[in-house]
């Protein structure tokens, strides 16, 4: 399985692209929408971006009530951990 500080790594870079903020901005415990800025359409970018990447095809209701990109992990390992370790 593709390890947690990765993922986090990788939510950082795409939340910084999404939102035009430096990658220090983007805290992993940040609130996506307090701190961050970001409304449902960013998330729906990040979310797209995270499916190209790791070819997944995930279910944007899982995300609803992430508000921290250590808790976007979180939803992804839990509901495609199996997918996610096909693209280590």
């Amino acid at each position: 399985m593709i390890a947690r500080e990765e993922l986090i790594q990788v939510l950082q870079e795409v939340g910084a692209q999404v939102l035009s903020v430096p990658l220090a901005a983007v805290s992993p415990t940040a609130s996506l929408r307090d701190d961050l800025g970001m409304d449902s359409i960013d998330m729906f970018d990040v979310l797209a971006m995270i499916e190209q990447r790791y070819g997944l095809n995930v279910e944007r209701e899982h995300f609803r009530n992430a508000s921290t990109i250590e808790e976007v992990v979180e939803v992804l390992i839990k509901n495609y951990g199996e997918e996610l370790s096909l693209h280590k």
